[in-house]
């Protein structure tokens, strides 16, 4: 039992989570400051890794809002039972 998984709530998150703001920041200091991936990663105290998807995202999709999240209806699995009773009982009197 110690070493359960645990459950998707628990874990710690796995990636950054950058707001736009931020984004759009990152976005113009790349581009419009000429500031290299490296110098804005430390400029916002983010992983490398995070700006550079952040400028591949912009360069590929020209966006730089995160994408809106859409909400998935969830299915619902109904099971009926249905079960017949005869209460017909045959007493034999002696």
């Amino acid at each position: 039992m110690k070493n359960m998984p645990q459950t998707r709530k628990q874990r710690p998150s796995k990636y950054n989570v950058v707001d736009d703001k931020i984004r759009s920041q990152i976005v113009e200091k790349i581009f419009n400051e000429n500031l290299k991936i490296k110098e804005v990663a430390q400029l916002f105290k983010i992983p490398l890794s995070t700006v550079k998807a952040v400028k591949q995202v912009y360069l590929k999709e020209g966006r730089i809002q995160k994408k809106v999240k859409r909400n998935r209806s969830k299915k619902v699995i109904t099971t009926v039972i249905v079960a017949l009773i005869d209460k017909q009982v045959n007493i034999v009197a002696s």
